[in-house]
C-alpha cells in the first residue's frame, strides 16, 4: 500500500496565514473605530449634561473659591493689622480695594461675564473673618446688611 504524502503545501499554508492576517487587521481597524465613535459620542454627551445641569454647580464652587480667597487676604490684612481690632466693640469692614492696594489679594473674576466682583470682609473682635462677594450674578447672602 502506497501513502500519499503531498498534504496542504507550503503555498496553501502562506495563504492561509495572509488571509487570517488581513482579517485580524481589517477587525481591528472596526473596532478601534467603533471604540472611538463610542468614546466621541460620550463626551458630547458628557459635555451637554455638564452644560445643562451642572453648570450652577460649578458657577458656585468658582464662587465659593472668590470668597475664599477673600477670606484668606481678609486673614493676611488682620496679621498686619490687628491693633484695629482694639479700638472696636464688634468688628470692622475691610474693603477688597484695602485688600487690593495692599497687596493682600490680586482680583476677584467673575465666573459669568469679563467684569470683576466687588467684595469686603467682617473681621470680628474673635479673629474670625467672614468674606462678602457682589457679582453680576451672584450675591453673598446678607451682602448689603454690611456693606458701608
Amino acid at each position: 500500500m502506497k501513502l500519499n504524502n503531498r498534504g496542504w503545501g507550503l503555498g496553501f499554508l502562506i495563504i492561509a496565514g495572509v488571509i487570517v492576517i488581513l482579517i485580524l487587521i481589517v477587525t481591528s481597524i472596526k473596532i478601534n473605530n467603533l471604540i472611538k465613535d463610542n468614546r466621541k459620542s460620550n463626551d458630547s454627551n458628557k459635555n451637554s449634561q455638564q452644560t445643562d445641569t451642572s453648570d450652577n454647580v460649578e458657577t458656585s464652587a468658582l464662587y465659593k473659591t472668590l470668597e475664599t480667597n477673600l477670606e484668606d487676604a481678609g486673614e493676611a490684612y488682620l496679621i498686619y493689622h490687628e491693633t484695629l481690632l482694639d479700638n472696636t466693640d464688634d468688628f470692622i469692614i475691610v474693603k477688597y480695594d484695602t485688600l487690593k492696594s495692599e497687596g493682600h489679594i490680586t482680583n476677584l473674576p467673575d465666573p459669568v461675564g469679563n467684569k470683576n466682583c466687588d467684595g469686603y470682609v467682617m473681621i470680628k473682635t474673635d479673629f474670625s473673618v467672614k468674606p462678602f462677594i457682589k457679582c453680576s450674578n451672584y450675591k453673598t447672602l446678607n451682602y448689603d446688611l454690611w456693606e458701608e
